[in-house]
């Protein structure tokens, strides 16, 4: 079978574990990695994509805004073409991307698998052209992956496609990381410091570290120097970045300088007794806009500490320790010892590992004719 992974979006951590997640699962499977041109100058493939080098990529060479005019002349090679991430950005170029993804799903209609993160842009209620094109591209599509069943179901409800053609195949899988260990034991922090890892990059327009810096200020000192926050995205700026500058006057950082690769976030990441992210309510990650959040505490088998908006109908409750306020929050950390020590059940991580979802997802490819 041959295949042809689309990812629009560049996001190689997310095209490493779909073309893994294929790799174990779909035998005599022949998978191509269709990609933009990376622009950014820090050869990110090789440093994010553990295994970049095993895969075989093809290059979109040219503007951006012709990346879906590519696919429609080279989708008849493939059996199978699952679209990573579509054109989501309200970019203005990404117009001609909607109309030919919009002829592309004409055409391919029974080859291509979508996979949404952003579902605001897909809906009718969202409104422009490029969501009036996107909308007509999910009514073609006959199989459409989510990265969250929460994102899934919403999306159901509000635009009325068949929950026989939704599915799940989330984002992070425990069986791709080899240090993943089921075996939980009491951890005893007397005489160490309570890892926290700071989940993505440290960006404001997603993630309000204000929160994080007002709680802490409700943490009694003492507490607070028990505190080591861990970087674990891309930090522009290191040290001198100006929020990691607040967060340090009030706890412990250890702080990276610029992109990780995957190898150190993995090593990093493990390192942690738990994680935070504090995203927005105003970015409506959870209800309609997928985040790496979960997939990376399901991934690396730590708790991670969330706003509750991220995960309104508790989908991750097992891992979650969640918050409403600054009040709450600093609660949580304040608290953090008996926190880390409650055990997750083995049983939560049971449908993260690759062939479960991977089984999942083929059911509603042959109930769909794809396979």
């Amino acid at each position: 079978m041959k295949i042809l992974i689309a990812e629009f979006a560049n996001h190689y951590k997310v095209i490493e574990n779909t073309y893994r997640l294929l790799k174990l699962n779909c035998v005599n499977s022949d998978i191509t990695l269709f990609v933009n041109k990376d622009k950014s100058g820090k050869n990110l493939r090789n440093l994010i994509f553990k295994n970049a080098s095993d895969a075989f990529w093809r290059i979109h060479k040219f503007h951006t805004s012709t990346y879906f005019i590519h696919l429609l002349f080279i989708g008849h090679k493939y059996d199978v073409i699952n679209i990573s991430t579509g054109p989501e950005d309200p970019h203005y170029s990404n117009v001609f991307n909607v109309f030919f993804l919009y002829i592309s799903s004409i055409l391919y209609k029974n080859k291509i698998i979508l996979t949404i993160k952003n579902t605001r842009s897909y809906l009718k209620s969202t409104g422009g052209i490029k969501s009036f094109f996107l909308n007509l591209v999910i009514n073609n599509i006959k199989v459409i992956t989510f990265e969250t069943d929460t994102l899934k179901n919403i999306f159901h409800k509000e635009t009325g496609i068949p929950l026989s053609s939704l599915c799940v195949s989330y984002d992070r899988y425990v069986d791709l990381n080899s240090s993943f260990e089921r075996k939980q034991n009491a951890i005893n922090f007397h005489d160490k410091k309570y890892k926290i890892g700071l989940l993505g990059a440290i960006d404001e327009d997603r993630r309000d570290y204000s929160e994080i810096i007002n709680a802490l200020k409700k943490v009694p000192p003492l507490v607070r120097k028990k505190l080591l926050f861990i970087t674990l995205g891309n930090t522009n700026g290191g040290k001198e970045n100006k929020v990691l500058k607040k967060l340090k006057k009030l706890a412990n950082i250890d702080i990276t300088d610029g992109w990780i690769s995957a190898e150190d976030f993995d090593k990093r990441g493990m390192q942690c007794d738990l994680f935070i992210s504090p995203l927005k309510l105003s970015m409506e990650y959870g209800l309609y806009k997928g985040s790496g959040t979960f997939g990376d505490a399901v991934y690396l088998g730590k708790k991670v500490i969330i706003p509750s908006h991220v995960d309104p109908f508790f989908e991750f409750k097992e891992i979650s320790l969640y918050y409403n306020n600054v009040e709450s929050l600093s609660k949580i950390f304040i608290n953090i010892f008996e926190e880390i020590n409650v055990k997750v059940d083995n049983n939560f991580y049971k449908k993260f590992y690759t062939h479960e979802v991977y089984m999942k997802i083929k059911k509603v490819m042959i109930r769909k004719g794809l396979i």
